[in-house]
């Protein structure tokens, strides 16, 4: 167990004991390990898989299974190569936008998960990843996998703004805290120029407001930006919004998002790939599983079949 206790607001650490109740109610074993800071969970999940840990279980928000996940893999191997192939990743969601628990169809109760993914009835499902490689910080390239989606623009500047102001938003959930991020993300958003090619088409330049590559159907908290979008199916769903105005993204495109029916709209284009190259003209922030991670030009690929999760169905 990698538990993350500052996850949704102090949510996660608030809940813990009685999970712990439960699980020690059920005779489940395992050995807990707790993160004191972003990053903790990467080398922490690499170190329990090096000592033989057949199971890894996320016990916090969707960005401490973003970097469980990513401790599955070598870091210094560039063929997403993981440490231990037979190696499963469990989550249990007590985060704010529990999109990748959505994903799984993972119970809300965290006891009930924790219990149903442990215990007789949990199965086992393999899934695809994304692999970014973008500018992380102090300027490196960086490789990074994505276990829900990963977009360039206003995703990104709604994950900070929501993160900047985390100590109080996050308090009222996952579905306020994203629909006030988006608001006053929007409020402060102009669209970018930049250059995507998709697979092996040629380049072409817009100027968008969106590039959003899905590995699952949600995002913030639960909007249904990919409503068909699956974990296994070897593909990304690319969405772009180009060139939308405030007013728009406000009263049109947010409101469709969280019905799902945004795809229809003449601003959005959406298609399936397996890798997206994005080159913009000037600063266009990332965003990975609710976290924002770097900035672009990003190669984005979807890594098929590439991890071994715990789900109940």
């Amino acid at each position: 167990m990698i538990l993350n206790p500052a996850a949704g607001a102090g949510r996660c650490g608030r809940e813990w004991p009685r999970i712990q109740r439960a699980l020690a109610a059920a005779r489940v074993k395992y050995n807990l390990r707790v993160t004191r800071q972003p990053g903790d969970a990467i080398g922490l999940a690499a170190d329990a898989i090096l000592s033989g840990a057949t199971t890894v279980v996320a016990v916090g928000g969707d960005g401490t299974a973003n970097e469980v996940a990513n401790g599955f893999f070598d870091p210094g191997d560039g063929e997403d190569a993981p440490i231990n192939p037979a190696v499963r990743l469990g989550y249990i969601a007590l985060g704010t936008g529990r999109d990748f628990a959505r994903a799984l169809a993972l119970p809300d109760d965290p006891v009930k998960a924790a219990l149903s993914l442990l215990g007789p009835s949990g199965r086992i499902r393999t899934i695809d990843l994304g692999r970014a490689r973008f500018v992380g910080a102090n300027e490196r390239l960086t490789r990074r996998y994505f276990l829900t989606g990963a977009d360039l623009g206003l995703g990104a500047e709604i994950a900070a703004y929501v993160d900047a102001r985390r100590r109080w938003i996050k308090r009222g959930g996952g579905f306020v805290a994203y629909l006030l991020g988006a608001v006053g993300a929007i409020r402060a958003h102009r669209p970018s120029q930049l250059t995507i090619q998709i697979d092996d088409a040629p380049a072409t330049s817009i100027r968008a407001n969106i590039v959003y590559l899905a590995n699952g159907p949600y995002t913030g908290g639960g909007m249904r930006i990919a409503p068909e979008a699956s974990l296994g199916d070897g593909l990304f769903d690319v969405l772009v919004a180009r060139g939308a105005s405030r007013a728009t993204l406000l009263f049109e495109l947010l409101p469709s998002i969280y019905r799902g029916t945004h795809l229809g709209h003449p601003l959005v284009d959406h298609c399936r790939a397996r890798r997206v190259r994005v080159e913009p003209a000037g600063h266009l922030v990332l965003q990975m599983d609710g976290e924002q991670l770097g900035r672009g030009p990003a190669e984005l690929a979807v890594v098929p079949a590439a991890l071994r999760v715990l789900t109940t169905r």
